[in-house]
């Protein structure tokens, strides 16, 4: 029942947003670039704004070429190109910690494959 509440709130969240920003966990592997991938493609569906925010400082071998071949077919966003106003006038480089959202990553992944069975 929980699962389905979580599910719930996850496709209300997507319906009633419209922009969503999707972010993989550190040190980037091909399973969270895919995983990431999917989510992004089952939103855009949804005719939603959707960017994903890629470290690309730290990622597993093989992330850099995906990375390049999707250039121009997903909207991309790398963290040193966001930008945080530190105060009016002034703009700090974003530090983003990806720590607090990777214990989240098995239970959007969990969620996306529910919502992807009731899509279908």
């Amino acid at each position: 029942m929980e699962e389905k509440n979580n599910i719930n709130k996850l496709m209300k969240f997507i319906r009633n947003s419209k922009n969503i920003f999707l972010m993989a966990h550190k040190n980037l592997d091909l399973d969270a670039v895919g995983s990431t991938i999917g989510l992004y493609e089952i939103i855009k569906k949804k005719r939603k704004n959707v960017y994903i925010i890629i470290d690309e400082k730290k990622h597993e071998a093989g992330v850099a070429k995906v990375l390049i071949e999707l250039t121009g077919c997903i909207e991309i966003i790398k963290t040193e190109e966001i930008e945080v106003p530190e105060k009016p006038g002034k703009k700090k480089k974003a530090k983003t910690d990806t720590t607090a959202l990777s214990g989240r990553v098995a239970e959007l992944e969990a969620l996306l494959s529910e919502s992807e069975k009731k899509l279908d």
